[in-house]
């Protein structure tokens, strides 16, 4: 079972393959590769917990975001 331990870990590791904000993401493969997977998980995350949070991983995996947990202290 996922729990928001992985969540979190995964919106890491798509952070760090981010093609890039200056890249078109209609044009450019690597970009719709990134996208598609992004999207990919959201649908495997959806069917494993139905409170998953959708936007706010979505927000998780670009880069720069924070993606530690509100309650770690």
């Amino acid at each position: 079972m996922f729990q928001q331990r992985h969540f979190e870990a995964i919106a890491q590791m798509m952070q760090e393959t981010h093609p890039g904000a200056h890249l078109d993401a209609v044009m450019n493969l690597s970009a719709r590769q990134w996208y598609a997977t992004r999207a990919a998980m959201v649908n495997l995350f959806l069917r494993h917990n139905s409170r998953f949070d959708v936007a706010r991983f979505e927000r998780a995996c670009m880069p720069g975001a924070n993606v530690r947990s509100r309650k770690a202290a």
